[in-house]
């Protein structure tokens, strides 16, 4: 195997790890974001239904 060739693998499997990693954090914050969204969006709407009353 040449030196390039190694140098050309090593940054692939870099690069893969890289995206691997982003992938893990989004599917692991995505939920936890939509979740918090949509507690202040209920709070919000009920606080405006009730402030009315």
């Amino acid at each position: 195997m040449s030196k390039s060739r190694a140098v050309r693998i090593l940054a692939l499997i870099a690069t893969g790890g890289v995206v691997l990693q982003a992938g893990g954090c989004a599917t692991t914050m995505a939920p936890l974001l939509l979740s918090l969204l949509e507690s202040i969006l209920l709070s919000t709407l009920t606080g405006g239904t009730l402030g009315g009353l």
